[in-house]
């Protein structure tokens, strides 16, 4: 419905707008005006669309109405109909804004009705323009980048408030200023050119440090330059994220290379401490060959230690994960590794938590943080202090690593007063056998061995430091939803002995299967070793009643340890399948594991751990 305001004096004139624009608009409404009283009152409380307005009224005139109506309502479209005015009053209102201007003369008159559309279509195109116009401005001060526009003067005449900001970090420029150069370079130099766009980096110093990318292109039209308009990003946070995914790659080669390494010695391992096992136990031996005996074992106990150190850094090590409070456990270790450090150095935990239950390897964790107080305290020669901070935090939309979940998180700190770490060390941090210490004094395995820890744990590890003034070192572990469990372990104290039971050993080492072998005689078994596992399959189908317990590698040339496990279960499901090997498989869980074999064995092993573990599962058998 349009809604006609109706200014006029006259009431035939009334009559003749009326019948001259109903005519033309099926949908019409007329509010009409006879004094001012009128008039003000409607302005006050009446909806309208459009004025029509004389300019001859007997308590006022054309262009007095006009301007009230501009005051109180700037949007109104008007018309001046009227048949006293002159042309210098026809200028005069067009002036102030009125929107046409008709003479009441018979050959006039019949314009009024195609004067109202043409208005009335002017004034929704002018509607639509600003609703254009503020559309695109909203989203160009909400743009995440910084956009500006610069004249042909290189004045910045236009700008955003993400802009804004960059441009007074980069050069303290505002809107309305010259700008010529970008950090010591002409504004031409920071050009781009679709399509093969490169984006010119400006890196701040300072802290924190800021990393911006930057691309201008000159508004061009009908061959002439009018300005040019330049994007401006903030990419600080994705360089470091690519740094820190190009780093994770790194140490993830580096893991796989290690673990390899690692498989390879552990082989070697098992022989050398197997057999020296196997040598102590002989009481025919004198003392002096048994103590050399001794040492050759406990050298390679302490090999065998330095190997897991490096599985823990691949990942590829077992671990055994229990359910437990985190905050009595780093209370405990505090109390017990404050006891370690020299007098002039104070280590703290701060926590507002009074649970914090996660599931995890106790020991390995223990381990993380021991190699990361001793990191500290290797850092404060003069003293200093470390703070372990504990406290749970949700992340809704963003997390701090690209493969990092959302959600709630447990997230530990360990901060030190210490010198820092070098820029050009920070990289390496992490790599295994990298040190920054005198021959002698460290592996280099310490923070490679957490950090494999960690990812071990489904959890993420990063470091902030400041040279000469601190180091912090961040963990992220996932928190833990489930019911609280208490674990127990069984152990045994004596040897367990086997009484006869037939064995088969599946391993394609040869050192090992030989050592294997021996190890079960020993134990009073009786041994039968193939090579690998179509010997293993060739020989239980035509024997599969004759063997008590099946021992096999998990990784071996053709079928692999658990392809060949799920194969025995098919041909004897009663009989056990123990696995063993140097490192896990790429499924590197204990309970992954456990799902196909009935247990499980670490490379090296002792007699007492194989010895336990067969004597438990030759009884679940019986039973």
């Amino acid at each position: 419905m349009l809604k006609i305001l109706l200014i006029d004096d006259n009431p035939d004139d009334r009559l003749l707008v009326k019948r001259s624009l109903t005519l033309e608009f099926k949908e019409i409404d007329f509010i009409e005006v006879r004094d001012e009283k009128e008039f003000l009152n409607v302005l006050k409380t009446e909806p309208f669309d459009f004025v029509i307005t004389d300019y001859q009224l007997n308590w006022s005139n054309g262009l007095r109405v006009l301007k009230t109506v501009r005051s109180d309502r700037p949007d109104a479209p008007v018309i001046m109909f009227t048949g006293t005015g002159s042309e210098e009053i026809a200028v005069e209102a067009m002036k102030n804004g009125l929107d046409d201007y008709i003479l009441k003369t018979p050959k006039h008159a019949k314009k009024l009705p195609l004067a109202v559309r043409s208005v009335l279509e002017k004034k929704e195109a002018e509607k639509e323009k600003k609703r254009l116009y503020d559309t695109l401005f909203t989203v160009f001060d909400h743009f995440p980048e910084g956009i500006f526009l610069l004249d042909k003067e290189y004045r910045i005449v236009l700008t955003n408030p993400v802009a804004d900001e960059y441009l007074k970090i980069i050069e303290n420029k505002k809107k309305g200023d010259i700008l010529t150069t970008i950090y010591g370079k002409p504004v031409k130099q920071y050009f781009i050119s679709p399509p093969n766009i490169i984006w010119h980096e400006i890196s701040l110093e300072g802290n924190p440090s800021r990393i911006f990318e930057l691309g201008g292109r000159n508004i061009v039209s009908d061959g002439e330059c009018h300005g040019t308009v330049f994007i401006i990003r903030d990419v600080t946070e994705e360089k470091r994220m690519a740094e820190r995914l190009m780093s994770q790659e790194r140490l993830a080669a580096i893991g796989q290379l290690a673990a390899g390494i690692a498989h390879d010695f552990n082989n070697i391992l098992t022989g050398i401490i197997g057999y020296a096992e196997i040598l102590s136990f002989d009481e025919k031996l004198p003392y002096h060959i048994k103590r050399k005996i001794d040492i050759i074992l406990s050298s390679g106990q302490r090999a065998a230690e330095l190997i897991k150190q490096i599985l823990d850094f691949s990942r590829k090590s077992i671990t055994e994960k229990t359910v437990f409070d985190l905050i009595p456990f780093l209370k405990e270790f505090v109390k017990f590794i404050s006891r370690t450090l020299p007098e002039n150095i104070q280590i703290d935990l701060s926590t507002d938590l009074k649970k914090c239950i996660i599931k995890a390897d106790p020991t390995k964790i223990q381990q993380v943080f021991a190699n990361l107080i001793v990191n500290s305290k290797d850092a404060m020669p003069d003293g200093g202090k470390i703070t372990i901070n504990v406290k749970e935090t949700l992340f809704i939309d963003s997390t701090p690593f690209s493969q990092m979940s959302t959600g709630k998180w447990v997230e530990i700190t360990v901060t030190d007063t210490g010198t820092g770490i070098p820029k050009d060390v920070l990289p390496h941090i992490f790599e295994p056998f990298f040190t920054t210490k005198g021959i002698g004094k460290g592996t280099g395995l310490g923070l490679s061995q957490a950090y494999g820890i960690i990812k071990q744990h489904e959890g993420f590890m990063e470091v902030k430091t400041e040279e000469g003034k601190y180091t912090q070192f961040l963990i992220y572990l996932p928190t833990y939803q489930g019911e609280e469990v208490i674990s127990e372990k069984h152990s045994a104290l004596s040897l367990s002995m086997g009484k006869g039971e037939r064995v088969l050993v599946v391993e394609d080492d040869e050192s090992v299967r030989t050592l294997t072998i021996n190890l079960l005689t020993e134990l009073n078994y009786q041994a039968e070793a193939v090579e690998n596992g179509q010997e293993a399959l060739s020989i239980l189908q035509n024997r599969k009643d004759e063997f008590d317990l099946i021992i096999t590698d998990l990784v071996m040339p053709g079928l692999s340890g658990i392809e060949l496990c799920n194969r025995i279960k098919e041909i004897t499901p009663d009989t056990p399948v123990m696995a063993i090997s140097g490192y896990h498989l790429i499924e590197e869980d204990k309970e992954t594991l456990l799902e196909h074999f009935d247990a499980c064995l670490q490379k090296p092993f002792s007699i007492k751990d194989i010895a336990d573990i067969l004597s438990e599962l030759i009884k679940k058998r019986k039973k």
